[in-house]
């Protein structure tokens, strides 16, 4: 995966995320975070785990499985 000049690569066994933004703050918000991560097939960037924050994720490529729940782009 390319990275962006604004970006904090973090590489680690899972794969590699590239960090935008970590605790940004907006009017609506506080204690965002933006990144980018490319996982490996069979392995988990963390744990399935709650919060009470909102948490987005985008499946760019690929499949991925949530609460049990799987999920993948299409063609």
């Amino acid at each position: 995966m390319g990275a962006c000049l604004f970006a904090k690569v973090l590489n680690s066994t899972w794969g590699q995320m590239l960090l935008y933004t970590n605790n940004a703050e907006s009017y609506g918000t506080k204690d965002g975070l933006v990144a980018l991560a490319h996982v490996l097939p069979g392995k988990s960037a963390h744990p399935e785990h709650r919060h009470v924050m909102e948490e987005y994720l985008y499946l760019v490529r690929g499949e991925i499985q949530a609460q049990k729940k799987a999920c993948q782009t299409s063609n």
